[in-house]
């Protein structure tokens, strides 16, 4: 293997929704899984 060089992977999204939604977004488990996951995982 090439143990000189680290590999990594970046990623970015572009949201145009005012912070306040983006942030319920994240934390309302209701609205997350009806536009993130096909179904939330059971804890």
């Amino acid at each position: 293997m090439n143990q000189g060089k680290k590999q990594f992977a970046e990623a970015g999204m572009l949201i145009r929704k005012p912070v306040e939604q983006v942030f319920e977004a994240f934390i309302n488990p209701e609205i997350t899984t009806s536009f993130w996951f096909l179904k939330a995982p059971d804890d």
